[in-house]
């Protein structure tokens, strides 16, 4: 899609939106100058940035902060670390090579699965475009012992240039989550920091061919959510305290995105108001934020769900509602912010809590309805599934009353290995044995404890338990499976054919 178009079709939808809802109060011209200025205001602003600011400042001195580095700054030439499959030598590396038109960073370290999973990925894109991009593995944290011994011996390192002892890198990158990139052009100036959703075949491509590419940033250079902050104040709205004001605007891509944040009945005695904020959060989000007590029954209950949230999604593309579907390793940063909104509610302090959810419910319902093209609707309905109940109360072991030590412990019992589980909860036995073998006997149902005890005194099941395995065991705690229908609380999006 043209980008001045999307600019102009996502400016539409948040008018329309202002005024279809409830919103009320006088709204000035958006000002970007001042939107930044907020933001710079929150930078190291809050307890966790003043904590890494402190760790930055013994590591790599006091003027750290002045040697950050922005998108559209020039690196300088600097020593940026040691080569993994180098002699050991550190050497100054060019970050404004010639013949290289990218450079991409990747910040990882052993702790960050994702960052390793996405490794062949990296590759990939490395053979795609050969000399033109350079990928390099940044580790500014750990040692070469350390990324060996990670490694099971024999095992073949990826096939990048991995770059350790690059503290120093940190002064210009402050990173606060990884993976991390960074794109550096071969004039040498930054054209991309944050999330690795920015790193895909298609975008490099575009920007090899010269083309402007948008960015989505993380925490490292803009503040997480601040629920101090109400988002009006952002907007640049000026809304009324003395009735009710709700926004409702697209993806807002100055804060922090991979922290969406959310705070809810915030009283402001100065103001006379309470609020409801919600930023960069999911439509379907928005949605179970708003039946948030509904769906928090069925959570105390079901301890598997063939769908999150108890969700009925029949839609042709489920990124307009959540990102959720798109597997992690191949997701864009356009998939993680299509279906992603801010939400705010204003209202005198008259209103109850439950009114501010009975009109979120209303707004939210119209907007499926008017801008997404599908029906949103909570109710009730009968499902199949495996339901746990408990004969008698009175036949729980009174050692779950007394001791609450939890105990997990592997021991062998004809030539099965078995485990142990004293003091567990009931989902956390089945989630640790969630196998291919339980799976299979549950074919996509529900399981559901509507026995009102959530753990188990004392249970041993064979590791990789079935479904009949766990009938056996738990009925000698006083539990019986039954399949059955059972009446379910479930979220239904529903798009118009």
């Amino acid at each position: 899609m043209n980008k001045e178009l999307q600019k102009s079709i996502y400016l539409i939808l948040f008018l329309l939106i202002s005024s279809i809802l409830l919103g009320q109060g006088n709204r000035v011209q958006y000002n970007a100058t001042e939107l930044l200025r907020i933001y710079d205001s929150l930078f190291l602003a809050n307890d966790w940035r003043n904590e890494y600011k402190a760790q930055l400042d013994e590591q790599l001195g006091i003027g750290w902060k002045e040697k950050m580095l922005k998108v559209g700054d020039n690196i300088p030439n600097v020593l940026i670390g040691e080569l993994m499959d180098s002699i050991g030598s550190v050497r100054l590396f060019d970050l404004k090579e010639k013949e290289t038109e990218l450079i991409i960073l990747d910040f990882w370290n052993t702790n960050c699965f994702s960052c390793i999973a996405s490794f062949p990925k990296m590759e990939s894109l490395q053979a795609k475009f050969g000399n033109k991009v350079k990928v390099l593995l940044v580790n500014p944290w750990q040692s070469k012992e350390e990324i060996r011994k990670f490694f099971p011996k024999g095992a073949v390192l990826p096939k990048l240039p991995i770059i350790i002892n690059s503290t120093n890198l940190l002064a210009y990158f402050p990173i606060q989550t990884i993976p991390y990139h960074v794109w550096i052009g071969k004039n040498g100036a930054v054209h991309v920091l944050g999330s690795a959703y920015n790193t895909y075949e298609e975008k490099v491509s575009k920007y090899l061919r010269g083309g402007d590419v948008s960015y989505i940033a993380n925490e490292s250079t803009l503040p997480r959510f601040e629920p101090t902050l109400p988002y009006f104040k952002v907007l640049k709205v000026i809304p009324s305290f003395y009735r009710y004001n709700s926004f409702l605007s697209p993806f807002n891509p100055n804060y922090a995105t991979q922290q969406p944040g959310a705070v809810f009945d915030l009283v402001d005695s100065v103001n006379g108001i309470r609020r409801n904020t919600l930023i960069n959060q999911s439509y379907l989000n928005l949605l179970k934020m708003a039946w948030k007590n509904e769906i928090r029954e069925n959570e105390d209950k079901i301890i598997i769900s063939p769908l999150p949230g108890e969700l009925v999604l029949k839609v042709r593309d489920t990124t307009k509602y959540t990102d959720y579907y798109v597997n992690t390793l191949k997701k864009t940063d356009s998939q993680y912010a299509r279906g992603r909104f801010c939400y705010e509610q204003i209202a005198p302090m008259s209103y109850t809590q439950d009114q501010l959810i009975d009109s979120m419910r209303k707004e939210l319902e119209a907007f499926g309805t008017q801008f997404l093209g599908a029906e949103i609707s909570f109710k009730e309905d009968s499902v199949l599934g495996f339901v746990m109940t408990h004969s008698n109360m009175a036949k729980v072991k009174s050692k779950s009353l007394q001791n609450d030590e939890l105990k997990l412990e592997d021991f062998m019992r004809n030539n099965v290995k078995m485990r142990r589980y004293i003091n567990v909860s009931i989902s956390d036995i089945v989630s640790d044995n969630f196998g291919s073998k339980l799976k299979d006997d549950l074919k996509g149902s529900y399981f559901i404890n509507d026995s009102n005890l959530d753990r188990i005194s004392f249970i041993e099941l064979p590791v990789g338990f079935g479904l009949n395995e766990l009938e056996n065991g738990l009925r000698k705690n006083g539990f019986t499976i039954t399949k059955k229908k059972f009446n379910l609380f479930r979220l239904y999006i529903i798009e118009n054919q």
